[in-house]
């Protein structure tokens, strides 16, 4: 039984060593991911929907700016999303509903909420400035949908809370039951026209239109942010920051696990060596006595309860039987059990003086 713990406990602990180290490393990677691109737009020129910008394009061999930075207000250039809760509009729409129960577990009620709806919707919008000088330098945002943070860059326009109505007698069965409903949330979230947004990515002319796009992947990430450049890059590299600690949290986990598994098979294999000479160094003894010691083990109850030919050397440790020679103790099967009483056991020498 001890044995089966044991292999048990070594098991979970494999287990949990390879999940610390895999988040550490995912935790890793995310941090190379943001420290990369805190550097890459860091020292970027931010460019605006002007004349300025335009002409820097023509002068670029393939009319492109591989990675660039162009912060503007944001201007829908076909239909505008309305807001279902209010007179706002916008470009992007997102519509979360979220249900909110209780649970009775293990003798307290406890809180989650289920997401059951969540849903964007996009139009096609532009950056132009507070006031544009031509429509003409107005910048199209193309794969808004792509960019990184975007969601979490929306304004809420709704945020209400409806508790549950129901009979009385529903509540009291849902409660009997352990799950109890008690409402549903409704956010919605947009990008309003008007919002002053900076975006990074690929900058380029189309038949004269001046366009933004997700990059190549080798060149950087597609950003869309209400913050400032200046912000933007403090914003990464603090999650940088705190993503560093969390990797060498796991991963120093995830290595002391392995680690400690790792010294308890050594001492584990330490005490199988450390037995095997005990035995052997009785073997030896045994074979070294005189004709008249032999006597000693020739009658059938001295002799190994498997092999029947070679005296009785272990002594079962937990049991306390007598009954197996050195050989046979050492070709036990892991767990090793007492061939009298099938108890699990290990084994010592001893040896008859």
């Amino acid at each position: 039984m001890k044995h089966m713990m044991m292999e048990q406990l070594d098991f979970i602990l494999g287990i949990s060593s390879a999940i610390s180290s895999l988040i550490g490393l995912t935790f890793y990677a995310l941090y190379r991911s943001h420290t990369e691109t805190a550097r890459q737009i860091k020292n970027l020129q931010v460019w605006h929907p002007d004349s300025d910008l335009y002409k820097q394009l023509q002068l670029q061999g393939n009319y492109c700016l591989a990675y660039a930075a162009v912060g503007g207000v944001v201007t829908a250039t076909e239909h505008t999303l309305k807001s279902q809760y209010g007179e706002q509009q916008g470009v992007i729409q997102r519509l979360q509903m979220t249900e909110h129960k209780s649970k009775y577990v293990a003798g307290n009620w406890i809180d989650f909420k289920t997401v059951v709806q969540d849903s964007t919707s996009y139009a096609q919008f532009a950056l132009m400035t507070a006031e544009p000088e031509d429509s003409k330098y107005r910048v199209e945002v193309h794969k808004c949908e792509s960019a990184g943070q975007i969601k979490g860059e929306l304004d809420i326009t709704h945020d209400k809370f409806k508790q549950r109505s129901s009979i009385f007698t529903k509540i009291g069965l849902d409660r009997l039951f352990g799950d109890v409903t008690k409402g549903v949330q409704e956010t919605e979230s947009m990008l309003l026209n008007g919002t002053a947004v900076l975006s990074i990515g690929k900058v380029f002319l189309d038949q004269g239109k001046i366009k933004i796009t997700a990059p190549l992947p080798s060149t950087g990430s597609y950003i869309i942010t209400k913050m400032t450049l200046r912000e933007l890059v403090h914003h990464l590299e603090n999650q940088s920051f705190q993503l560093k600690k969390k990797s060498a949290i796991f991963i120093l986990v995830g290595g002391s696990l392995l680690a400690y598994m790792i010294c308890r098979h050594i001492n584990k294999v330490r005490e199988e060596r450390k037995t095997r000479l005990e035995l052997e160094a009785i073997r030896n003894i045994i074979e070294a006595n005189t004709d008249t010691d032999r006597d000693f083990y020739s009658s059938d109850e001295e002799l190994c309860v498997v092999c029947l030919t070679n005296p009785r050397e272990c002594v079962a440790v937990g049991c306390g039987h007598l009954a197996l020679c050195g050989d046979c103790a050492e070709c036990l099967s892991e767990p090793k059990k007492c061939p009298i009483c099938r108890a699990d056991v290990s084994f010592i020498p001893v040896y008859h003086p």
